[in-house]
């Protein structure tokens, strides 16, 4: 139902004739939260969606010679199997240094231990250095880290979700090219932003 709310606000504002526009369809990361990325449920709803990506696709079948089209996600997710681990509880308990951030089955430590120190804890996995002043830990599948919602099925924060989708299509021009690129290295979610920006001739440096 949210994603046909979606499409409905497309063809409100008469979104397709811009000559740039996102379209978020949230409907499956709100089901995997819910019921977990495995779930039967969250597959009914990912077939919902896909049928209604469908539609808006037969919008663009009219100008699909001059449409260049991206579909990407941000992240994947993974089933919670276990909640409630404080880690910053953890720290002060060992006289350790840190302010905590919870982030799903991950969680960024500043000003903390080196990473060595960190990756000794029980409940810790592994770790990445972020910067200077941030590190990232995550602990064993399912995991996450603080308080939680226990009808909430899954999540996402460590580098184990971090599987993205990254489709182009459309009938310009540009396209193999684009799709090329993408196929040879999957983009970060920062990548996006400078090819869409030189599919339209603007210069970001001068875009403020």
């Amino acid at each position: 139902a949210a994603d046909t709310s979606v499409l409905a606000a497309v063809d409100g504002v008469d979104a397709l004739a811009a000559e740039m526009v996102v379209v978020h369809f949230n409907e499956p990361d709100t089901a995997c939260h819910l019921h977990g990325p495995d779930a039967p449920e969250t597959g009914e709803r990912v077939r919902r969606t896909d049928a209604v990506f469908g539609e808006l696709l037969e919008r663009l079948r009219a100008n699909w010679d001059d449409t260049v089209l991206m579909v990407v996600s941000d992240h994947d997710q993974e089933r919670v199997t276990a909640h409630g681990f404080d880690l910053a509880a953890v720290l002060d308990e060992a006289g350790l240094p840190g302010v905590v951030e919870n982030e799903g089955t991950a969680a960024v430590v500043r000003d903390g231990p080196g990473l060595d120190v960190l990756r000794a804890l029980d409940g810790i996995e592994d770790g990445r250095v972020l910067d200077a002043d941030h590190t990232m830990v995550w602990g064993p599948p399912g995991q996450v880290f603080g308080p939680w919602l226990d009808e909430l099925h899954g999540s996402h924060g460590s580098p184990r979700c971090a599987t993205q989708v990254a489709v182009v299509g459309g009938g310009h021009g540009s396209v193999p090219s684009v799709a090329s690129a993408v196929a040879a290295a999957p983009p970060r979610a920062t990548a996006w932003a400078p090819m869409i920006a030189g599919l339209l001739g603007i210069e970001l440096s001068a875009a403020v």
